[in-house]
């Protein structure tokens, strides 16, 4: 019932909501045409164009919610997509939170949605942000190639030990997951922020996202010191060796 009045909700919404962001991008657009291309504010135009796509295809997720739709999926690097979501966050979190990202060279291509993946970066990272705004920290982000082998097959039934992946790993060292609530994090709606903080829908999110294209997603943490989010893309390149 709860989904279904978020379907009801969105789709009361979604009119208004696409005709401010139709504004946002015809005026961006007007400005990359008037602006050369080596203006200092050229950059900040086009990401606010570029997110601003972004937002009209999150929409369009937002009302999957009551009406289930079929995503458009391609097989695609995951690394530009990963990196663009990491820039956006940049330009929004506070000076003492940093991200550092290591990608692995060459990475192995996965068959996903780019907006859900985006999304999926989105979602975990703000998480992670909420947990040092107090202190302050850093969001490591990893991407790498792995097969996976005996010890992940230990702890993820579901990830195919013969199958080669793509690994992304973000940590934080903000405040941690007590123990008690961490067979609830996935749950809809289950959030600690206050009010006006969350909703509770990011990781509930974050998990249909991983299970949706076949993946495994795992989080452990230690309380005060770090949380550890890896999530496992199956890669359709078949050649990858331990």
């Amino acid at each position: 019932m709860k989904m279904e009045a978020i379907g009801t909700l969105a789709g009361g919404i979604a009119h208004d909501f696409n005709n401010v962001l139709a504004a946002i991008m015809g005026y961006s657009e007007m400005a990359q045409i008037y602006l050369e291309p080596d203006h200092r504010a050229r950059k900040s135009i086009d990401e606010i164009f570029k997110a601003s796509q972004r937002a009209k295809k999150l929409v369009m997720q937002l009302l999957a919610f009551g009406r289930p739709e079929k995503t458009e999926r391609t097989v695609i690097q995951i690394d530009p997509i990963v990196k663009e979501a990491l820039d956006l966050l940049k330009a929004s979190l506070p000076s003492t939170i940093t991200i550092v990202s290591t990608f692995e060279p060459n990475l192995k291509t996965i068959e996903a949605d780019p907006t859900q993946i985006h999304q999926l970066v989105m979602n975990i990272c703000t998480n992670s942000a909420h947990s040092m705004e107090d202190t302050g920290g850093t969001i490591s982000v990893q991407l790498t190639n792995i097969m996976a082998g005996a010890e992940q097959t230990k702890s993820f039934i579901e990830l195919d030990s013969n199958s080669p992946h793509v690994k992304l790993t973000i940590k934080d060292n903000g405040s941690g997951i007590p123990p008690q609530i961490m067979g609830k994090i996935f749950d809809p709606y289950f959030t600690t922020k206050p009010q006006g903080k969350g909703t509770g829908i990011g990781l509930a999110q974050v998990h249909g996202i991983v299970k949706s294209h076949s993946g495994v997603i795992s989080i452990t943490s230690d309380p005060g010191l770090s949380t550890r989010v890896d999530v496992y893309f199956p890669s359709t390149n078949p050649t990858l060796k331990s």
